[in-house]
């Protein structure tokens, strides 16, 4: 496996930060009550598939990241599935702190004990255009996903 430099990790941390940003600041209110994104009302819980699909693309469209990138779906012994991106061996994570034992509102981009404890159930790669979505009871098409995009990081 690839490694991925110090300055890398930095400017991937740097732009996960702003991701989350986005998600937080958008009026989750306007997206009505069929929408796939009605979950972002109560943002990071209940999320973790579709943000894991848009950050992805983020990461890859807006921060021009040569590696592979990844979604991950495992599952916690205690808390269950979950969705995550990974670049390598680096874990990036913005919906972690839905589980009690991420006690804090926190963006992992890194190495994660919670994460190793995690049994792995598939792993996708992630390319430039979206593709439709249908995991862990979350359904969203490409054109449904692309304009969520647009609108979170283009408002």
């Amino acid at each position: 496996m690839n490694t991925i430099s110090n300055v890398k990790i930095l400017e991937i941390f740097q732009s996960t930060v702003r991701f989350r940003r986005f998600i937080e600041r958008v009026d989750s209110c306007r997206w009505g009550r069929e929408s796939t994104f009605r979950k972002f009302h109560h943002f990071p819980r209940g999320c973790c598939v579709i943000t894991s699909h848009l950050l992805a693309r983020y990461l890859i469209r807006d921060c021009v990241v040569k590696d592979v990138v990844n979604i991950v779906h495992g599952d916690h012994p205690q808390d269950g599935g979950h969705y995550w991106v990974q670049i390598n061996d680096l874990i990036i994570d913005i919906t972690a702190d839905q589980f009690d034992a991420m006690s804090e509102k926190q963006v992992i981009v890194g190495t994660s004990g919670w994460h190793s404890n995690c049994s792995i159930y598939e792993i996708s790669t992630e390319m430039f255009d979206f593709t439709n979505v249908d995991e862990g009871g979350d359904y969203a098409d490409r054109i449904e996903l692309e304009s969520a995009y647009n609108e979170l990081v283009y408002p």
